[in-house]
């Protein structure tokens, strides 16, 4: 930060506002305007490099170099983490027995077109263990390690937890609305936003990521299972 801006903070904040928005408008992009063209997949591509690399402009290779710090295994962080993962697979089994998965069910049609459209049908298997386990990762890395993080600059109390859970339930909300009827996505991003929160609260108990990997993984093997009984 002291890098890029010489110490002003105003600096900092408009590329950290620039990271809360980034994903989302990406996410318009390829699943609305550019739907069904090949260039989709090429612009979702695109979306995450930044999100590798964007932290790195911000905060410079000084910053960077610290996040292996926030890896460290902790036993507690990994149990608290493996516990909230239990908890998201227990919430999730319900759901398949709520008529709230009657509503998910709507989005069947639309979920096969975006997997066509991406040309991920053959490797979906492999596809959701990557976004499972690696990409969830690059998220954490990016949104608590990185938005997170430096909210609380900004933001005192659960200020920071919440700007940061909103900034990540944005582009979830277009992918939602994408795929099902308003209200389910309303309800689903609601769901995405305490996801947010959880894993905030993982990190911020020690600055450590392995529970909030853990859970975060939970939350997007749920979601791909969905999405294989959708494929189906």
């Amino acid at each position: 930060m002291d890098r890029l801006n010489k110490g002003s903070q105003n600096y900092f904040g408009r590329l950290l506002a620039a990271a809360c928005f980034m994903p989302f408008a990406a996410s318009v992009v390829y699943f609305f305007v550019l739907d069904g063209s090949f260039l989709a997949k090429w612009v979702y591509l695109a979306a995450k490099i930044i999100i590798l690399l964007l932290p790195v402009y911000v905060l410079g290779i000084s910053k960077i170099k610290e996040f292996p710090k926030a890896l460290k295994p902790d036993r507690q962080d990994i149990l608290l983490g493996l516990l909230s993962a239990l908890f998201i697979f227990i919430l999730f089994y319900l759901l398949l027995h709520t008529p709230l998965w009657r509503f998910i069910e709507e989005g069947k049609t639309a979920v096969i077109s975006k997997v066509n459209n991406f040309n991920i049908g053959r490797h979906f298997l492999l596809y959701s263990l990557i976004i499972s386990f690696v990409h969830s990762m690059v998220e954490e890395y990016y949104w608590r390690w990185f938005v997170f993080g430096g909210l609380k600059k900004f933001f005192r109390g659960g200020a920071a937890h919440i700007m940061a859970a909103l900034a990540f339930s944005l582009h979830h909300f277009v992918v939602c609305v994408y795929y099902f009827p308003l209200i389910t996505a309303v309800i689903l991003t609601f769901a995405v936003f305490c996801g947010g929160m959880l894993f905030s609260t993982l990190y911020n108990r020690k600055g450590l990521l392995p529970g909030a990997w853990i859970a975060h993984a939970a939350a997007d093997i749920c979601i791909f299972y969905a999405g294989v009984l959708l494929l189906k």
